[in-house]
């Protein structure tokens, strides 16, 4: 007869060898097998106890502090760190004592605690410096390295992973030669500096085959995959991020499983591929839950909000957001719980929800300012400035992209530098200040050029397209959008590719070329319907309605705009309800439609009022000061032009202003012509006593 499998569980509770359960331990551990791991160290820790062996007891607390750790139970993780570093100190064990620190310091890098950290490394450099132990000060110099990176501290940093390099490379470690290298190529990565990021990965990924170490080629596959995605050669990055996922599915790594589908995700999301990444990012959620590491959970959910927000689906993306920030803070991960309150912040923004959306960014510019985050700090200072530009504060905006500028550049991170100018562009842009647009949109495509990055080159393309679109330069605005549509579509952005359609649309229809317009327009819809972004579709039907009021299809422009306006409220999008109905309200009263116009104007004017878009509403309440003259009531009409005006003048918009000051002049002649009639007639007179 075959011999029955042996149960592991119940063989665990028959071992009472401390050595081979601290094996098996880390054996679990390595596999991503965390309750196992946890049950062979406490069954450790409780015969260490029992027998009075303090070492063995020490080793198994730093056994559990591991597993903790990786599970992102911050609060168990410390507790046995300290635990174990007490015993090894009173024990004399120094290894044991800097071995113990050293978790404690990986714990506070990845809480985002980054002068605990920093203290934690030092402390076990000290220690192995005094005991001779030149793999320990290596790893400590790692440690340091991640540290100053997350700092954005980044030329430290290189100089700690170079050290920790020398030293591995003299006492012969490969695979510690192999760990900095990879280290290495995510610090050139959060740098922006892609070409070195690929570089060092594939250094890292030859020692670790010549090694035979198979979990160290798939990171640093993985790694390769990361450089591929910020390089925008997405073909490439899929490749090596599913050649890692083959090689952790043939070691039973399933942490490593995990994060590669939260890459994928992340590349997915960024072609506009939503049902793959949301896939991607739903299989990584699956595992992480499964092996028990709430971190990677955390962040697969703000994944999953990611794809919501770029989707238009606000009110997923808020519950994936909250929930994620819910688990950071529950772990006491403050850098993540951060990064999940911006997310937030991108949500509200979008929603027209603007005293939300600065809150949550000004939640989570304290908590980088705190842990030292100067690279979290810089992204929050450019989402305010979307924020400020949107609600066309456009001094606050260009303060802010300044400052984002100024950050980024100290640190060396050239994309964010150049998302910075591109923002800058933007806001240059609306202020009518075309000059200083244009060059801050040269600038930022230079520094894409530079680093390789085409999706920003793109953008900056499609943001030139919109200004040449506005000074009503339309072949070069044409050229501009056609560009970025080419680029988009050689690296796979569904997104960006719809975009510049939409813009292409927009450019035919200021040129009355309205067959092009058509045309541009139902290939960007037919685009952001396949992706699934309600947002773009709402977008082009606003377009749609506009082009068909040009053409006096009035009909049809009527569908387009309540299609435009429903999905816009669906989505909890303000100003796009409000542009919706605007362009409603123009459509009836181009056909003489007085009263049925005035209610969507009088619905924009409260919109725009609320969110608080001074431009639009000046726009808004000029309309309304037409619709109440074309209908003699020119005493509402004059104080609709005198606020349009006031706004107009404080906005720095003399042409505007003054063209509110005319209609002014106009309704105010017209009022002093009817009370002097009034005054005249007894007829009037009569009737009005």
């Amino acid at each position: 007869p075959s011999t029955p499998p042996l149960d592991r569980r119940k063989l665990g509770s028959r071992i009472t060898s401390i050595p081979l359960l601290q094996e098996l331990g880390a054996l679990h551990t390595v596999r991503d097998e965390y309750g196992e791991a946890q049950t062979s160290y406490s069954q450790a820790l409780a015969l260490g106890q029992s027998r009075g062996d303090e070492n063995a007891e020490a080793i198994a607390l730093d056994g559990l502090g591991n597993v903790y750790r990786l599970q992102g139970k911050s609060a168990e993780a410390e507790k046995s760190y300290k635990l174990a570093q007490e015993i090894y100190l009173r024990v004399g064990n120094e290894i044991g004592r800097a071995n113990a620190l050293q978790g404690l310091g990986d714990l506070y890098r990845v809480q985002g605690n980054y002068t605990q950290a920093e203290e934690s490394y030092k402390l076990v450099q000290e220690i192995n410096t005094r005991i001779g132990n030149e793999h320990g000060r290596a790893n400590a110099w790692t440690g340091l390295g991640s540290v100053y990176g997350f700092q954005g501290n980044y030329a430290q940093a290189e100089e700690s992973y170079k050290l920790a390099q020398e030293v591995y490379v003299r006492i012969g470690h490969e695979l510690g030669r192999a760990f900095t290298l990879k280290e290495l190529g995510d610090l050139y990565k959060l740098q922006g500096k892609y070409a070195e990021a690929v570089e060092s990965y594939k250094l890292a990924q030859e020692v670790e085959t010549r090694m035979g170490n198979e979990r160290g080629r798939a990171n640093a596959l993985k790694g390769l995959g990361d450089a591929y995605r910020f390089q925008d050669n997405y073909t490439q990055a899929e490749g090596s991020y599913k050649l890692a996922q083959e090689v952790y599915t043939r070691i039973g790594a399933e942490s490593g499983r995990a994060n590669v589908s939260k890459g994928l995700g992340d590349l997915y999301q960024l072609q506009g591929k939503y049902a793959q990444a949301e896939e991607s990012y739903k299989f990584a959620q699956e595992v992480y839950m499964r092996i028990g590491t709430e971190l990677g959970q955390a962040n697969a959910v703000k994944g999953l909000g990611d794809v919501c927000r770029s989707q238009g689906r606000y009110t997923e993306a808020e519950t994936s957001y909250k929930l994620a920030q819910e688990i950071f803070m529950r772990i006491g991960n403050e850098l993540n719980r951060a990064n999940a309150s911006r997310g937030l912040g991108d949500v509200y923004r979008f929603q027209g929800k603007y005293a939300q959306a600065k809150e949550s960014y000004k939640l989570a510019e304290e908590v980088y300012m705190r842990i030292g985050d100067e690279l979290g700090q810089a992204n929050v200072s450019k989402g305010l400035g979307d924020l400020y530009r949107l609600q066309d504060k456009y001094a606050q905006a260009e303060e802010s992209y300044k400052l984002a500028q100024e950050v980024y550049t100290r640190i060396g991170h050239e994309r964010g530098r150049a998302s910075a100018l591109d923002g800058l562009g933007n806001a240059y842009r609306l202020r009518g200040n075309y000059a200083q647009a244009e060059g801050s949109y040269k600038l930022a495509q230079e520094v894409y050029t530079r680093i390789g990055a085409e999706s920003g080159r793109a953008n900056v393309s499609k943001g030139l397209g919109d200004l040449y679109q506005l000074q009503g330069k339309y072949a070069q605005a044409e050229e501009s959008y056609k560009f970025a549509q080419e680029v988009y579509t050689r690296i796979g952005t569904e997104l960006g590719r719809a975009n510049a359609l939409k813009g292409l649309g927009d450019v035919y229809r200021f040129q009355g070329k309205y067959t092009q317009a058509k045309e541009s327009y139902k290939l960007a819809e037919e685009v952001y319907m396949r992706i699934g972004d309600e947002l773009g579709r709402a977008n082009v039907s606003k377009g749609l309605g506009d082009l068909y009021r040009l053409q006096d299809k009035y009909a049809q422009a009527e569908e387009s705009y309540k299609l435009a306006q429903e999905v816009y409220t669906r989505l909890g999008n303000e100003r796009g309800r409000a542009n919706a109905l605007k362009g409603l309200a123009d459509l009836y009263m181009s056909q003489g439609n007085y009263a049925p116009a005035e209610e969507p104007y009088r619905l924009c004017q409260e919109v725009y009022t609320r969110i608080g878009n001074d431009l639009d509403l000046a726009s808004t309440l000029r309309d309304l000061g037409h619709i109440t003259r074309l209908q003699n009531r020119n005493t509402e009409a004059a104080e609709f032009y005198r606020h349009a005006m006031e706004i107009f003048a404080w906005k720095g918009i003399s042409e505007d202003a003054d063209d509110c000051a005319q209609w002014l002049d106009t309704v105010s002649k017209a009022l002093q012509t009817q009370s002097e009639t009034h005054f005249h007639s007894p007829v009037v007179s009569g009737i009005a006593n």
